[in-house]
């Protein structure tokens, strides 16, 4: 559509199987980086991809075409891949559900008079 403009802010957040700390810090930070290149390659905007030895979070700018099951189902194959390829954890190290929301950095609480002015 033409004259559209979509921001969807999205934070998910996934853990390993068990909650097992299997995410060491011998490979988390590339793992991080290899995440955050999926995302960009995907069509979307990686904020930021961090997390723990059990559970990794993810902040990132949603193409409005895409589902946010769609991409996260592209992640975690996609970094599981890695994960094998690599050497370093057997298996698939992620559970197969995600925690999602839509992150808001409007100001919805303020009269839409005023909150339009602000922007």
């Amino acid at each position: 559509m033409a004259n559209t403009y979509s921001q969807l802010d999205i934070h998910c957040v996934f853990a390993v199987k068990g909650r097992e700390n299997i995410i060491t810090a011998n490979f988390r930070d590339e793992l991080h980086r290899y995440m955050s290149g999926v995302l960009k390659k995907d069509g979307s905007f990686p904020l930021a991809v961090n997390g723990w030895k059990d559970h990794i979070h993810t902040f990132f700018e949603l193409p409005a075409a895409m589902a946010v099951s769609d991409q996260m189902r592209m992640l975690k194959a996609t970094s599981s891949k890695w994960i094998n390829d690599n050497n370093l954890v057997k298996g698939r190290p992620y559970r197969t559900c995600f925690f999602a929301q839509i992150i808001s950095l409007l100001p919805y609480g303020r009269p839409a008079g005023t909150r339009h002015n602000s922007l």
